[in-house]
């Protein structure tokens, strides 16, 4: 309420001076003739205007402008603080030991190498045992079936051997005998 009391004299004490020079008399047709008059108002008017400044100055400006230098120093001090500790935090990290870290990660690095390199030791010698039965399954399926295929090819050469030796010791008559039983067999 009392920023708005403020504002409000500083409106009228900002007001007066253009009343009292609207007050002269300069309203176009009366002509004064220069006088000590003339130069009061004007002078009246801007001291009046120098005293509005300088009141509204020490009761609103001052105290936003020192609120505000004081904001702006309490930033810097905590700028200053967090650079101070940045600058330490700095100092002690360039001030570890390098080498001690640089052991430590190759020694990691080289357990993760040795232990991967076990897990794909054991899981090649998985897959070679994998792939040994596969192979001998193939092997005995081809086995299995060259044998089927051998054993088909003997019998048809055993029987075309067998066909050409009893056709060339039957005769005619025998022959035409044998298709007559056949033929009887399958009709029965």
């Amino acid at each position: 309420m009392s920023k708005l009391k403020n504002i409000l004299i500083v409106l009228l004490i900002s007001l007066f001076p253009s009343l009292v020079f609207a007050s002269t008399g300069h309203d176009g047709a009366k002509h004064h003739a220069p006088g000590i008059d003339t130069l009061f108002w004007p002078a009246l008017n801007f001291v009046l205007y120098l005293a509005l400044m300088n009141y509204s100055y020490r009761k609103l400006g001052k105290p936003a402008l020192l609120g505000r230098s004081l904001s702006v120093k309490e930033q810097i001090e905590r700028a200053e603080m967090a650079l101070a500790q940045a600058q330490q935090d700095l100092v002690e990290v360039q001030s570890r030991d390098i080498d001690f870290e640089k052991q430590e990660l190759f020694d990691k690095i080289l357990a993760d190498g040795k232990f991967l390199a076990g897990t794909i030791l054991e899981d090649a010698g998985n897959n070679t045992l994998k792939i040994g039965r596969d192979v001998e399954l193939r092997i005995a399926r081809e086995f299995t079936k060259v044998e089927g295929e051998l054993k088909t090819s003997v019998v048809k050469r055993a029987s075309d051997l067998a066909r050409r030796e009893f056709e060339s010791n039957l005769s005619e008559s025998q022959d035409r005998e044998l298709r007559k039983d056949a033929l009887r067999s399958v009709l029965n």
